[in-house]
């Protein structure tokens, strides 16, 4: 079912409410996600406004309040243009006539690029359809640093100790996040990174690439750790006779195994297959690490769940076709991640098994 209206500007009171700590845990449990403080309110007709509040008094997900002070809400799942959102229908009398509001991982004006007096139409995809009932995947695939390991500020630190070394300004946190998400190394981006006026780059380049050799070799298998709960959906998914298996950009898969190892998981016996840089000569977001992972285990990609951090990981997964979830344990945010449309977006992997739905006890 869809439901058009025109954007229109509210009270301001919903920054309040979905910033409550109850409201964001409850939203995040429930429909999948963190709410952007507010929401978009669209204009609709009385008529459709009647069906689509009795769908969500029957059908929509209850936000329950923890005391009296505050009115109980019902959720119906929707997508904005590939975002994952929801129509809030506050318990109240005297609420909005005529409007519909609508919570969402993202600030929906920027992301979309609207203001008010623009007709938006969502998809009504209902509860049964939403997040808590993704497809249980025969087999999931993972990215490894910022998804399964980790390592996202471990690199900014990293790099800015190198720098340091040499005697250069440090490049800022975002032009580090930036390379980070292309899944391609720092030394393909020298050339951006250098301070201007470097005249010998070729000297220059070999040297950051020694000492940020020496530098990783210091910090990573020193600082590196598998992200929190991943241990555990790991074994949950296992356990739920789910095949997994690991598709990353990595040039030193060694070394984060060895991360694993130290956080209880052996790579070799939990993964079916391991596919890196090493294996493939077009990188994400190509399709082909994650085809390639895919029929070493003899598995249809749609049968088969991807999960990263970054937005060329979803690109990546919607390429090969699979099911993609993104997760924010990396170098992605909601914005940039919510653009590329996966299927899901989760605060970590340890939320993945209670999103298909399989028992974490």
């Amino acid at each position: 079912m869809k439901l058009s209206g025109i954007v229109t500007s509210g009270r301001g009171e919903a920054v309040l409410f979905t910033g409550l700590a109850w409201v964001v845990e409850q939203c995040r449990t429930k429909l999948g996600f963190r709410p952007f403080p507010g929401t978009l309110n669209l204009k609709i007709n009385s008529e459709e406004l009647s069906t689509v509040r009795e769908i969500t008094l029957r059908e929509g997900v209850s936000l329950v309040p923890p005391t009296d002070d505050f009115c109980e809400a019902r959720c119906l799942p929707v997508k904005i243009k590939g975002i994952l959102g929801a129509l809030v229908l506050p318990l109240v009398s005297g609420y909005y006539q005529g409007v519909v509001e609508v919570i969402a991982p993202v600030k929906l004006k920027d992301v979309l690029g609207i203001t008010d007096g623009d007709e938006l139409v969502l998809d009504i995809i209902g509860v049964t359809q939403s997040v808590a009932r993704l497809a249980i995947p025969k087999a999931v695939l993972f990215d490894l640093d910022g998804t399964l390991i980790d390592t996202v500020e471990l690199y900014v630190k990293i790099m800015k100790e190198a720098w340091l070394r040499l005697g250069l300004t440090p490049p800022n946190r975002d032009a580090i996040y930036e390379i980070i998400s292309t899944g391609r190394p720092f030394w393909d981006f020298w050339n951006e990174l250098f301070p201007p006026g470097i005249r010998d780059k070729h000297w220059l380049r070999r040297r950051c690439e020694e000492t940020l050799q020496q530098v990783w070799e210091e910090f990573y298998l020193k600082e590196a750790r598998i992200v929190e709960g991943g241990r555990e959906a790991l074994l949950v998914l296992n356990r739920a006779g789910i095949a997994l298996a690991v598709v990353s950009s990595s040039d030193k898969p060694e070394e984060t195994f060895l991360v694993l190892q130290r956080g209880g998981i052996d790579p070799h016996c939990i993964f079916k297959e391991i596919i890196t840089r090493r294996d493939v000569q077009k990188l994400k977001p190509d399709p082909a690490p994650i085809l390639l992972c895919t029929e070493r285990i003899g598995l249809d990609p749609r049968d088969c769940l991807y999960v990263g951090d970054s937005s060329i990981d979803v690109m990546a997964g919607k390429n090969a076709g699979t099911q993609t979830v993104a997760v924010l344990t990396g170098a992605g945010t909601r914005e940039t991640l919510a653009k590329a449309a996966p299927d899901l977006i989760l605060e970590s992997v340890r939320d993945l098994p209670a999103a298909l739905g399989l028992d974490c006890s």
